[in-house]
């Protein structure tokens, strides 16, 4: 027996020297870098750019080596979390700031964006809340994204509609996709073609069409949520009319019941390629497997239908630097490798998105008409205009935990199962935010201290609107409202200090 236990202890013995010895930093006697993400295949090849930047910006050993050794660490944006809070996360770390700051797992870039290539000036104006927590920065995007509706115009032509507009009111919007669906399911014993996809739980379109109206999900100092509110009925109404009335989209009996593939992008995809959606919801990013179709799309985008103020919802993959980095300086050099033109022209070429730096697509021929691609029209100007001048992050409130429900999607899917009216459903929708925020605020004393002060500075908002003044700029953290007050004329810009 106590030969059998030495024996055992010898093979472990040995065993945990192989582990020891074949760890990566002993293999390659270089820092080793990990990059927690996604497992796609696109981030092995950004691996090895990475290494050839870095040998062609002279971020090299003694050996002519990268100076680093960036290793990728397959993870998903729960597991990362959980990880990092156990101390144990990456050293990069593709995370939401909103999700990871207030954890107090990340790394707070800001002095080393400031002389770099990858602060906050060094991406879109809408994106900057996405990259920062409470006016600092903790991460760098590695793309944007702008979502808006891809029609396949060999669809519509099929049908008889030859022009969709770039910008167009609800009321446009039901007009033309009224005509599409009377035309393309004519002599039909069911319903085969839709004017775009499925509008359950459909959230991004909702807050569009209701911010266009000078409403926002949050008030100004996100300090409560404002959805009890006849836009917000409007809109939900609009979208279970276009569902279960005009029948511009399939309702989620109708997409559970469709022949659809699997896979990136799922039925969406599918049913736009083979024309029975002449439109979806997507971003550039789609183009990475539109452009794998055997078929060439010819593409148009347009944004989402909304009233006066146009808006579009802009979102981010970004990197953080993990707090418990042991190699920081290091470390950096994967955000200036972000921030390159190498890295950009990759996404740019690829079109994962959008690139990290707005300059390296403005007025860039291989973004907005990339040769052998003219089937994709105006798709790349369009989401790089909206990006620059229109797009806003989607509504959150910093004293809402990331991790909560979307209580708003919750509303919607409600409605849409006749389980309430739509006043009901956003009445609901409105307490349990509110109570979200409570929760919250119980469970953390110094966000408390700050979300009291940010009510008072409400009141303040709130007495002004009543009486027509001007809002001073530094009262407003609220990204939307900021916005569009600045558009409509409603705010004071001249300093004034805070109450």
């Amino acid at each position: 027996m106590k030969q059998i236990f030495a024996i055992i202890l010898i093979l472990l013995v040995l065993a945990s020297f192989y582990t020891w010895k074949t760890q990566p930093e002993r293999q390659s006697e270089r820092p080793v870098i990990s990059w927690k993400s996604d497992p796609n295949p696109q981030r092995y090849e950004q691996i090895e750019l990475f290494n050839q930047w870095c040998l062609g910006n002279g971020h090299v050993d003694q050996q002519k080596r990268p100076k680093i050794l960036l290793q990728l660490d397959a993870a998903n944006n729960q597991s990362s979390l959980i990880q990092a809070v156990s101390g144990v996360g990456g050293d990069i770390i593709d995370a939401q700031v909103q999700l990871f700051a207030p954890m107090g797992v990340c790394c707070d870039i800001s002095k080393l964006a400031a002389n770099s290539n990858f602060s906050l000036d060094d991406s879109y104006p809408g994106a900057r809340t996405l990259l920062s927590w409470q006016g600092r920065q903790y991460a760098y995007p590695c793309n944007i994204a702008v979502a808006a509706l891809w029609f396949n115009l060999d669809t519509l032509a099929q049908f008889g509609i030859d022009f969709v507009p770039e910008e167009w009111t609800p009321d446009e919007f039901e007009a033309i996709g009224r005509l599409f669906v009377q035309r393309a399911n004519a002599g039909l014993s069911r319903q085969e073609f839709f004017f775009c996809g499925s509008l359950d739980g459909n959230t991004y379109m909702l807050n569009c069409m209701a911010r266009s109206r000078g409403l926002d999900l949050f008030n100004e100092t996100m300090t409560a949520a404002t959805c009890n509110d006849q836009r917000f009925v409007d809109a939900m109404q609009r979208l279970y009319k276009w569902t279960y009335v005009d029948k511009l989209a399939p309702c989620a009996a109708e997409m559970a019941s469709m022949n659809s593939e699997a896979g990136y992008g799922g039925g969406n995809f599918s049913q736009l390629q083979y024309g029975k959606f002449a439109s979806i919801l997507t971003g550039r990013y789609a183009l990475i497997r539109f452009r794998s179709f055997n078929r060439k799309i010819n593409f148009a985008t347009t944004q989402v239908p909304m009233h006066g103020f146009k808006n579009l919802i802009i979102s981010s993959r970004s990197a953080i630097m993990y707090k418990g980095t042991k190699n920081p300086e290091l470390t950096k050099l994967f955000f200036e490798f972000l921030g390159s033109k190498t890295y950009n022209d990759y996404i740019i070429k690829e079109a994962d998105g959008l690139p990290p730096n707005p300059k390296y697509a403005c007025n860039n021929p291989d973004y907005l008409q990339p040769q052998g691609y003219e089937n994709e029209g105006q798709a790349h100007a369009n989401e790089l205009k909206w990006a620059m001048n229109i797009a806003l992050p989607a509504p959150a409130s910093p004293y809402c935990k990331a991790t909560d429900n979307n209580w708003l999607e919750y509303a919607l899917n409600k409605y849409f199962n006749n389980l309430a009216s739509a006043e009901q459903v956003l009445i609901e929708a409105e307490k349990r935010f509110n109570q979200a925020i409570r929760d919250s605020l119980e469970a953390n004393p110094e966000l408390q201290k700050n979300w009291q002060k940010q009510r008072q500075i409400q009141q303040k908002i709130n007495d002004r609107k009543k009486t027509g003044q001007l809002i001073p700029v530094q009262w407003i953290s609220n990204p939307f409202y900021l916005k569009y007050y600045q558009e409509t004329g409603r705010l004071l810009t001249m300093p004034e200090e805070r109450p």
